[in-house]
């Protein structure tokens, strides 16, 4: 079984404190933000909410702004 991603990535690690603000968000929150956190049922599915914004703050405290370069790091620096 491959290893899963909570072993591969450090305890201390930044990524981490990203994931547990945006699952510390509340569905008002989330709605305050102008976001349906449970998603839209119209159009082509969307990715996650939570996801996005966590892939957009980590890109942010990384030095990473540009979405073409988000989009590449997570297809190519995700082990």
């Amino acid at each position: 079984m491959p290893p899963a991603l909570d072993h591969l990535v450090p305890s201390d690690h930044p990524v981490r404190f990203v994931a547990a603000f945006v699952e510390a968000l509340s569905h008002a929150a989330w709605r305050a933000l102008g976001i349906a956190p449970e998603g839209d049922a119209l159009g082509a599915p969307a990715y996650a909410a939570p996801v996005l914004l966590s892939v957009w703050l980590y890109g942010f405290m990384t030095g990473v702004r540009s979405s073409r370069k988000l989009e590449a790091a997570c297809r190519e620096q995700v082990p």
